[in-house]
């Protein structure tokens, strides 16, 4: 088909005004979505993903209490740190993290928490010191403590570990054991080997310390009273009191006047007792006294010894030998003069004999010791030297029983000698009596021999004036056995009776000094080395083997064996007897053991005494 040249142009044109208008529809929406997108950029606002930390909640927290941080972007993999521990989180998300107070690993004062948020180390949030632990305190401590038994404190924020049982509560330094213990408790027994009434508590909770000086005060015991007023030695007795803690006995100690006791048995309310042996001041015993922690607690009761003697004094053996101890090293040739008594003592050891004199004073138990200024060179081993009393409150004869330089006046108040003129005799005469009568001295008996011993009846005459000495008169012969060893002599309106020597002696005789003898009834029970007191016009002597005392009546005549005063309770070897100031005092050595309280041993010399009435 043929067009002509208008029509072709026509839809040539039509055809270029289309796609002009479609090329600029194009621009403008091309336009329009262009501005479209500026427009977008200029409204968007970027999001920030940092962490940040608002509050910890809440600000005062006990041990294991669960404390929240509030904040923004928390990841589900944050980790918490206190200090270098790290934290148990119980709960967390984007905008909280919930997480328990460790009950160890951190000072409360000063303590950071490092919150690690994945972004890095360089990148951790630093929390210091951003809660504070509540302070312990404590409320009440009970007063009524018992050992063994529970003790609770009572307080607030007391907190622990909750299985801990130790380094939470310390008396005096001493870690003590909890049974329990909670925020508002802590119970603990008391321990049996504390060693004070008042301890200094030490309470550990929180992290922290309250220290509460005498915090812990135990109840203190006060004595009653006790079962009977009346005892004798080695009794039985109850004493009661108040807070007692019998389970505590190795730290108990029970006195009676001073005398620690044997305890028998122990409760809380009493304790059965051994009255013990002494030494005594008195009769009047009731000064009781429990000492308890190294505390003394004291009460006085009515409490009065009946036993017939009763220990006064003791002296350890060998504060007097200065040797090893061993039996009877006090002699019966100890004496009574310038109202004191004065024991001889011989020492421990083979080169020194009997010549040491101790003056004793009874009242405050002192032992004064003087050393004879006589040498002792070659002489042998015993009891060798012999006093006599002059009864002039100075002086003694001594004779020493050896062949020459055997016959001194010796003065106890200056320790000094003076020779005297030398006792001849064809054989030493040994373990002899003496007695002064009118100035003289009347010297003898005794025996002489060494391995075979036979008995001496010759008594001589020293005169002092003269300086001489005679032969004066024998006791009469009765047995050629009857030895004198140390006798018994006792003085009546100026005539002597002696007897005793040996168990075997019965005979006894009144010596007047005219050289007359007169024998008397005789000893039913005699004893070798026998010990005596006179009273008035009776003389008593002590029996060692029957343990019992004789009693003879000067003027009728008559023996009487006193058993009433028999020395009970107490086991000794007899070695001198004197009276002072109204009492009868009997010296002993102590044989075999003791009672395990007992201040003195074997062999220690013990004091009896009694009042001179009981004679």
């Amino acid at each position: 088909m043929e067009y002509s040249k208008g029509v072709l142009l026509y839809k040539n044109y039509s055809l270029s005004v289309s796609k002009m208008i479609f090329l600029v529809l194009v621009f403008i929406n091309l336009n329009n979505c262009s501005k479209d997108n500026e427009e977008d950029k200029v409204e968007e606002v970027p999001i920030d993903l940092s962490l940040k930390i608002d509050k910890i909640l809440p600000n005062k927290a006990d041990l294991g209490d669960t404390l929240s941080i509030v904040g923004k972007n928390f990841k589900r993999s944050v980790i918490l740190y206190l200090d270098e521990k790290k934290l148990e989180i119980v709960f967390n998300n984007d905008t909280l993290v919930k997480f328990k107070v460790p009950y160890s690993g951190f000072k409360p004062s000063d303590f950071k928490i490092k919150i690690d948020n994945g972004e890095g180390v360089d990148k951790m949030e630093i929390l210091t010191s951003p809660f504070q632990l509540y302070t312990p305190s404590v409320d009440s401590i009970p007063v009524n403590f018992k050992f063994g038994r529970e003790v609770v404190v009572y307080g607030k924020h007391l907190t622990n570990f909750p299985s801990k049982n130790t380094d939470i509560i310390y008396l005096n330094s001493q870690q003590i054991t909890v049974t329990s213990h909670s925020k508002d408790s802590i119970a603990f027994k008391l321990p049996n080997n504390l060693q004070s009434f008042e301890q200094d508590l030490l309470i550990k909770a929180q992290l922290q310390e309250i220290e509460i000086l005498k915090g812990v005060k135990l109840p203190e015991p006060i004595i009653t009273g006790v079962s009977k007023k009346d005892v004798k030695l080695g009794d039985n007795i109850m004493i009661y009191l108040f807070n007692f803690f019998p389970d505590i006995t190795r730290y108990n100690d029970f006195f009676i006047a001073d005398n620690k006791v044997e305890v028998i048995e122990s409760y809380s309310d009493s304790i059965l007792v051994k009255v013990p042996l002494g030494p005594y001041k008195g009769r009047d015993i009731g000064n009781l006294k429990v000492k308890i922690f190294n505390t003394d607690f004291k009460n006085t009761v009515p409490l009065n010894l009946v036993s017939k003697w009763y220990l006064s004094a003791f002296k350890k053996d060998y504060e007097i030998t200065n040797g090893i101890a061993g039996v009877g090293h006090l002699t019966f040739w100890s004496f009574y003069d310038n109202n004191a008594p004065y024991f001889n003592v011989y020492r421990n050891s083979n080169d020194v004999l009997n010549n040491v004199i101790y003056q004793y004073t009874p009242e405050t138990d002192e032992w004064k010791e003087s050393i004879l200024p006589i040498s002792t060179v070659g002489m042998r081993f015993g009891e060798v030297f012999y006093f006599i009393p002059l009864n002039d409150g100075k002086h003694t004869y001594l004779y020493i029983s050896r062949a020459t330089n055997n016959f001194y006046k010796y003065n106890f108040q200056t320790n000094t000698v003076t020779q005297l003129k030398d006792f001849v005799n064809n054989e030493l005469i040994q373990q002899p009596t003496g007695f002064v009568h009118n100035s003289e001295l009347y010297f003898g008996l005794g025996y002489t021999g060494s391995t075979s011993v036979y008995q001496n009846r010759k008594i001589w005459k020293y005169n002092e004036i003269d300086n001489s000495w005679v032969q004066s008169t024998e006791i009469p012969l009765v047995n050629s056995t009857d030895l004198r060893n140390a006798p018994s002599v006792f003085k009546n309106n100026g005539k002597y009776y002696i007897g005793n020597g040996l168990e075997s002696t019965t005979n006894f005789w009144e010596f007047t000094p005219d050289n007359t003898w007169v024998r008397k009834s005789d000893i039913a029970k005699p004893s070798q080395y026998a010990i005596n007191v006179q009273v008035n016009n009776r003389g008593f002597y002590y029996n060692n083997y029957l343990k019992n005392f004789w009693e003879y009546n000067i003027g009728s005549d008559q023996w009487l064996e006193r058993n009433d005063l028999k020395a009970e309770g107490y086991s000794f070897g007899h070695e001198y007897m004197f009276i002072h100031n109204n009492y009868v005092y009997l010296v002993g050595y102590q044989l075999g053991y003791p009672p395990n309280n007992s201040p003195f041993t074997r062999y220690d010399h013990i004091i009896l005494r009694t009042e001179l009435s009981n004679f």
